[in-house]
């Protein structure tokens, strides 16, 4: 395993390497930030947050490794599962915030539809295409 491999960063960020840790944002916060803007398009633009949702995701992702909360995260594509997953309900939790407090329950109720398809299709290769696209 080459000593700057996602695999190696992750393992090393998995035992509090803040180095590692880095690499490892560096190399997916601007994948993660386009994720969150496609999924954050239901949205006006001045009210979504798309940096926040991707850094967001960061923090809960980081946090999760240390209380060892991911069982199968093995190499990247097991990485990119989660942080999309993460990025994508961080980015959903925004859009419910927003038509939450514009009093439109009702698409509150149909985000919840489409964050339930989101994640049983998020790990699709069409799903991971687009993102790298």
């Amino acid at each position: 395993m080459q000593a700057d491999s996602v695999s190696q960063w992750i393992a090393q960020a998995t035992e509090g390497d803040e180095a590692a840790a880095q690499q490892l944002f560096n190399r997916y916060y601007e994948r993660l930030v386009g994720l969150a803007r496609q999924q954050l398009k239901a949205i006006p633009s001045p009210v979504a947050d798309d940096e926040g949702a991707a850094a967001s995701a960061f923090r809960s992702f980081f946090s999760g490794i240390q209380a060892v909360q991911f069982q199968r995260l093995e190499g990247r594509d097991d990485l990119w599962r989660i942080l999309a997953t993460i990025t994508v309900r961080k980015s959903i939790a925004q859009i419910r915030r927003h038509w939450k407090q514009k009093g439109e329950g009702n698409r509150v109720d149909r985000t919840a539809q489409i964050a339930e398809h989101l994640d049983r299709s998020l790990s699709s290769p069409e799903v991971v295409a687009l993102v790298d696209d």
